[in-house]
């Protein structure tokens, strides 16, 4: 009864969320306005938008298979379809729902223990944080247009990213030191709660430990920029394709605030935290609330367009690999 009233109440929060920034985002704008931006949308360009897309799934599929090497050398074809099915979950659902659902199928499709494919996904994300901060600060320190303001932040997502680092190798090689600060910092929790977070804790550092070889770590990061380079281009396009120039930065400004924004509670499809992060970062660009919401939309419909169409095939793909398996 209590985990049902739980789950009803975080429900109702992400929609509340959702609400009021969806609310902020559309405050200054006339639908007048928004339709007249939509109406200049270039499709070819629309176009070249999915195709990004597919190019930065692509990269995320083959990092993920050099972050499991350690572990079992895994072939793309078994690794993309439970990936895709997981990331059309988490976009269209929950995020923390999609990473448990790619845990199954692909554990299902190669029989790989769960808390190893946990363990790489945490490292994913880690590296993920990573690259969007050093890519945030370089675009952003080095853009000759960008306002002054937004170069004092490539500033400080470079600083984070730094201490980022030196927190992870603080955690990895002062193993007793960094776990028993870690049991300080949960000991108010309930003991159920404090055995779970240190479950977790022992997840990422299982993932951490899989990536002892400097070689390995150097494709991973080179793959992950790579990869987040293709989102940057897709972001950047989608403003594009309304009419709007903008500054390189400006988009891979708008892809940091998204992805640290999806981290709040929201309804499924992320609805107003995408919207108001196109609104904040590109108008601090001098883009005009309108132009900058229509972007948005154009962003969203194709990147979930994209998200059902490669989840469905590979849903599709996996059961009709299973059936013949049987037979």
């Amino acid at each position: 009864m209590r985990k049902s009233v739980n789950k009803a109440a975080f429900i109702f929060v992400g929609i509340a969320v959702s609400i009021i920034f969806l609310w902020l985002a559309m405050r200054n704008i006339h639908l007048v306005d928004l339709w007249a931006a939509l109406s200049r949308t270039d499709m070819p360009i629309v176009g070249l938008v999915c195709l990004i897309y597919g190019l930065f799934f692509l990269t995320k599929g083959i990092r993920w298979k050099y972050i499991l090497s350690p572990i079992q050398d895994i072939a793309i074809r078994d690794l993309f379809p439970p990936l895709m099915i997981g990331i059309m979950v988490s976009d269209t659902l929950n995020v923390y729902l999609g990473e448990v659902v790619r845990t199954y199928y692909l554990s299902k499709q190669v029989h790989l223990r769960k808390s190893s494919i946990l363990a790489s996904i945490f490292l994913e994300r880690t590296i993920d944080v990573l690259t969007i901060l050093f890519l945030l600060a370089t675009t952003l320190l080095f853009s000759q247009n960008a306002p002054d303001e937004i170069k004092t932040a490539g500033i400080v997502f470079g600083l984070m990213g730094c201490l980022s680092l030196l927190l992870i190798y603080l955690f990895v090689h002062w193993k007793s030191a960094s776990e028993a600060l870690f049991r300080r910092v949960i000991q108010w929790l309930p003991q159920n709660k404090q055995a779970y977070c240190l479950e977790q804790l022992q997840l990422v550092r299982a993932g951490f430990g899989s990536m002892q070889k400097p070689n390995l770590i150097l494709t991973c990061g080179i793959i992950s920029v790579v990869q987040w380079i293709f989102m940057g281009l897709a972001n950047y396009f989608s403003i594009l394709a309304v009419g709007v120039e903008v500054p390189i930065s400006a988009a891979f400004l708008t892809m940091g605030f998204i992805a640290f924004g999806m981290v709040l509670p929201s309804s499924p499809g992320h609805i107003g935290i995408i919207q108001f992060c196109y609104v904040l970062a590109l108008g601090s660009y001098g883009v005009s609330a309108s132009d900058a919401f229509s972007a948005a939309i154009i962003f969203h419909i194709t990147l979930y367009a994209v998200d059902l169409f490669l989840g469905l095939s590979s849903l599709r793909w996996i059961r009709k690999r299973n059936l013949e398996d049987l037979s």
